[in-house]
């Protein structure tokens, strides 16, 4: 895998779910050029799970984009510039896994009024988890 895991894209409240502008991390713009890199992605930001500030957070853009079952690590090219000379560093962020709610499939089914107890009443309910 190119690049290091620089931080982890989790909820910070334990909600299931990530909202978009959420914090994730930040790059170290400190030094002499302080205040005065601009960070651009270039490549691997599929969908727009994020984004970079100019002073270097790491924010959530697309809270949908950010889903471990369709992929584990958001892999990113990213050039950091002082205006006149630039370089660039490949971040990796490690998506956790969060207990998603079962999905259960809406039902409609008929039944006879006055049906005996313990009757089968249409198909089992499709769930998954």
């Amino acid at each position: 895998m190119n690049g290091s895991i620089i931080g982890s894209i989790q909820p910070a409240d334990g909600d299931c779910a990530v909202p978009n502008a959420a914090e994730v991390g930040a790059f170290n713009g400190g030094g002499a050029c302080a205040g005065m890199l601009q960070f651009r992605i270039v490549s691997g930001n599929v969908h727009d799970a994020i984004t970079i500030t100019q002073n270097g957070d790491v924010l959530v853009t697309n809270a949908t984009a950010i889903d471990y079952e369709s992929r584990r690590v958001i892999a990113v090219s990213v050039e950091v510039s002082d205006g006149s000379l630039s370089t660039f560093v490949q971040p990796a962020f490690r998506l956790i896994d969060q207990n998603d709610p079962p999905v259960v499939d809406d039902a409609t089914v008929s039944v006879l009024e006055e049906s005996p107890v313990n009757a089968k009443v249409g198909p089992a309910l499709n769930a998954t988890d």
